[in-house]
């Protein structure tokens, strides 16, 4: 038995191949079974002078002629299975395919190519041909007519008034339009003198007797049953009855806005013609054989995967609606099955069938060919990332799809991995309705030739559960959340991710001295019998009694759907049903376990192939901001880097040589030892900025590095700012724009690199002033964006900011970090990592800090544990990977 599927090696050497390998199963076996040649041949024979098709009989001695009429897409094997079963009794014969196939040689019958979807000459000349035939037909003659799906373009003979390109050119319009098939054929039948059941209705005025195989491919159409049985609800096509109306046919014309798009010869005729003009909606005489309907395609399927021992579900076969739309439900169909198990559990096949369209309003962003069901599969490989193991095949069953020669694709959720690995995007390839050439070239077009069907789409999809699409190393055995202490000795949330494979990751949630309102929820118990009630119980009960359930069995290394998963189970923006905290801690656990599976440490992991190269330039918060010992400093910290140090090691010396040397200035310029601040740098003495960028200057000086460093600000503005009063600084209160002016001024007198949070989180137009005002110094956000796309979009688009500090546990997961990031790579911006006062020993941001390649960072006063613990870690790193060094900003400085 010939193979349907020539190019199965080919799908089957990459991507997941167990996956696609099972729905090539059951894509086969079905084909085999629609084949109408050997449909056919089961219910149709020759007994001496007896024409047998089931229990009907027709003694072919008493006719004149027999003739074979037919068109459509499977009509060259239908047409060979007549030829063989009749033999010599055939008198004649002409058969209007799509495709010829080097396989279609007839003794009797007459091969014309006509066009699809668009008609064509040759497909005109043929009809031509058969009308000769009819026209010449009497009483004792005999037509066998063999139909399937396409014959409405193939059969292409307009009525007279209406020229061969006004019929093209109206089936390009219609096609274009949006419309549904029924809807093009209701216009289509009623411009033709072969379609709509005027050829049966020529055949029965000359007397001759008409026995009809089909394949019927439209949507709603019952299942076929007992095929040797005639058929007696048979519509449509060139033989049967028509059940769309004169009416319907202007109904869409006005619907679609089609007066002024259609040639005029169609549209007047259309408008003015009267009865005579309806098409005819009944033919008692004539007898049909239905050989297979729309839904035998998901019935056979079902059959199939059964016989593979998995339970299938038909979700329809009365499928309608754009492709690229009904990939993407395709996907979060397979998602919701093996994140929950509904509507049924995993493993399954999910079956459907029907007429998916394109539309496509306007031909210029057309850039190159495709069809529906690959852009079906091009669009469920965008998002089946999410849905780990899930293949999809989806092919136009007659063997093309759309303009293209393939017949459809297959995708899964290593699809677009492959496509972005290659350079290929699948969103243009969507937008330009050129997915043919993105499936062939990433190996997922499907290539049939004529498959001797025609039942419209079919899509099998794929349902492995999620746990046999993991490996052990990577499946999640538990998660499991206690509460520990941080730097500051408040409760935080500590979780662990271990694997099937032992292999462990471990992840904690810090806090910081400045939250701004919009970061993701903190969730504390508020007792203040425990810890003042900053104590996280609550939390640890959601990750251990919620969360957890929900994890065991994922991809460990699947972090998008994890975050997602944790996102959905809190349903709110901030993540205060669950805890930002809690949701945070597992985040950063499953990130650490993801990297510990493949052997490497975290930042390589985040790095990927092009390795970690440099790491980051660190900025030191030397003196500290706040109310101490009656002074009260507004701006919260000061920062020394050392931009020009020759490596990350004298960076490292400088911050801890220039901290102590201004300990000792400040000793000096107060008189009194210095006091340690809320981040552990020293207090600041004075409540003018200017007295605390002398004082650090002067340590820098003294330690003979003026050369080689600058400030940087974090004035945390949102915790001066004071309703109706402003900005207090310096003993006093400021408008926005004062603000900015004095901020302006520091900027010409000392050299910054950035200034952070300058103005208050709702501040916009402050923003976008102070960007567009302060020119020598980077501004930078933090409760502004709090690591948050859609406000970093904002504030990119409002021009307000140069780049935002990226705390992942502001925004509440990896996964919506990353994307942040990504924006501000994509556009720009600066993303730089920074620690929370609240630290701990193994911060996640120094990963990401190394594995991203970010220029520059925030990492705190050299004093205190977590705090020298990253300094320690970017010297580990640039000693541990050849020809790393200290990343440089010379191109980024402004003063």
């Amino acid at each position: 038995m010939e193979q349907k599927i020539k190019n199965r090696d080919l799908l089957l050497s990459h991507g997941d191949s167990a996956s696609r390998k099972i729905v090539l199963d059951i894509a086969e076996a079905t084909l085999q079974k629609l084949d109408a040649r050997t449909r056919i041949h089961s219910i149709a024979h020759m007994e001496g002078d007896l024409l047998c098709i089931g229990q009907r009989r027709w003694d072919l001695s008493k006719k004149r002629h027999v003739y074979l009429v037919g068109a459509g897409k499977a009509c060259n094997h239908m047409a060979m299975a007549v030829e063989e079963i009749l033999g010599e009794r055939l008198t004649d014969g002409i058969a209007i395919v799509k495709l010829s196939e080097p396989t279609d040689v007839f003794r009797k019958t007459r091969i014309f190519v006509g066009g699809h979807p668009l008609p064509n000459e040759e497909g005109y000349r043929a009809c031509q041909e058969i009308l000769k035939l009819v026209d010449g037909a009497c009483a004792d003659d005999l037509f066998i007519a063999v139909i399937s799906g396409g014959s409405s373009a193939l059969m292409s003979c307009p009525i007279p008034g209406i020229s061969l390109q006004d019929e093209i050119d109206t089936t390009d319009i219609l096609l274009k339009s949006g419309a549904n098939i029924y809807e093009i054929n209701a216009i289509r039948r009623h411009i033709s003198e072969m379609n709509g059941g005027m050829l049966a209705k020529r055949i029965a005025a000359r007397g001759a007797e008409l026995i009809g195989f089909g394949i019927s491919d439209a949507v709603g159409t019952p299942p076929t049953g007992d095929i040797g049985q005639p058929y007696t609800a048979y519509k449509s096509t060139p033989i049967g009855p028509d059940q769309t109306t004169l009416e319907d046919a202007r109904r869409v014309i006005r619907d679609y806005g089609l007066e002024e798009r259609l040639p005029k010869s169609v549209v007047n005729y259309l408008t003015h013609a009267g009865p005579e003009g309806e098409t005819p909606k009944a033919f008692p005489q004539n007898t049909y054989f239905l050989l297979n309907s729309l839904p035998d395609s998901c019935l056979y399927a079902r059959e199939s995967a059964h016989k593979l021992g998995l339970p299938a579900v038909i979700l329809s076969s009365f499928l309608e609606g754009e492709a690229a739309d009904v990939g993407t439900v395709l996907a979060s169909i397979a998602r919701e099955i093996q994140h929950t198990g509904n509507p049924v559990k995993a493993p399954c096949v999910l079956l459907s069938s029907g007429e998916a369209t394109t539309k496509i309003p306007d031909s210029s962003v057309i850039t190159g060919r495709g069809g529906p069901g690959q852009e079906l599969t091009a669009s469920f490989a965008l998002a089946a990332e999410k849905a780990p193991g899930c293949a999809l095949l989806s092919i136009d069953s007659e063997g093309t799809d759309g303009t293209a020669p393939a017949a459809g694709g297959i995708t899964d959720s290593q699809s677009l991995h492959t496509a972005r690995g290659q350079g290929i995007d699948l969103h243009a390839a969507l937008r330009g309705h050129a997915c043919y050439e993105a499936l062939d070239a990433i190996g997922d077009a499907v290539f049939t030739g004529n498959t001797g069907t025609n039942l419209c789409d079919l899509n099998i999809l794929y349902v492995p559960a999620l746990a046999d699409t993991v490996p052990p190393s990577r499946r999640i055995k538990s998660v499991h959340a206690r509460q520990i202490i941080d730097c500051k000795c408040r409760p935080m949330v500590e979780v662990d991710v271990v694997t099937e494979g032992g292999v462990i990751g471990t992840g904690a949630a810090p806090t910081g001295s400045s939250v701004g309102m919009y970061e993701s929820c903190v969730l504390r118990d508020g007792d203040p019998a425990e810890y003042g009630g900053l104590s996280v119980h609550r939390a640890v009960e959601n990750v251990n009694q919620i969360i957890a359930p929900r994890l065991v069995g994922m991809d460990v290394a699947d972090q998008t759907a994890i975050d997602r998963c944790m996102i959905e189970l809190d349903g709110t923006p901030d993540k205060h049903v669950l805890g930002g905290n809690a949701i945070y801690s597992v985040s950063v656990a499953a990130y650490r376990a993801a990297a510990a599976s493949t052997g490497l440490p975290l930042y390589d992991y985040i790095a990927g192939p092009g390795g970690v190269r440099t790491v980051p330039i660190p900025s030191f918060n030397v003196l500290n901001g706040g109310n101490n010992n009656g002074i009260r400093q507004a701006f919260n910290e000061f920062l020394v880097m050392p931009y020009r140090a020759s490596d990350i090691e004298q960076a490292v010396e400088i911050a801890v040589k220039v901290f102590q040397e201004l300990g000792n200035v400040i000793r000096e310029y107060t008189g009194a030892a210095p006091m340690v601040g809320g981040s552990y740098g020293w207090c600041a003495p004075s409540e003018d900025p200017e007295v605390c960028l002398d004082l650090i200057a002067r340590a820098i000086a003294n330690c003979g590095y003026t050369d080689q460093c600058a400030f940087a600000l974090d004035c945390a503005s949102s915790e001066m700012y004071e309703a109706g009063k402003g900005y207090y600084l310096n003993g006093r209160h400021l408008t926005s724009g004062e603000l900015i002016a004095y901020a302006k001024g520091l900027t010409e007198k000392y050299h910054f690199v950035f200034i952070e949070d300058l103005l208050d989180e709702n501040d916009w137009e402050g923003y976008e002033k102070a960007h567009r005002e302060i020119t020598r110094t980077l501004i930078i956000a933090d409760d502004l964006t709090v690591s948050n796309k859609a406000r970093i979009v904002k504030a990119h688009e409002s021009h307000s900011i140069d780049g935002f500090i990226l705390k992942p546990n502001q925004v509440g997961t990896i996964t919506e970090a990353m994307e942040a990031h990504r924006y501000a790579q994509d556009h720009g911006l600066f993303s730089i990592t920074s620690g929370r006062s609240g630290g701990v020993v193994g911060d996640v941001v120094m990963d990401l800090a190394v594995g991203l390649q970010i220029p520059f960072i925030k990492n705190g006063c050299p004093r205190s544990g977590e705090r020298i613990d990253k300094l320690n870690f970017l010297m580990r790193v640039k000693d541990t990977h050849s020809g790393c060094h200290m990343a440089s900003i010379d191109q980024f400085v402004r003063f």
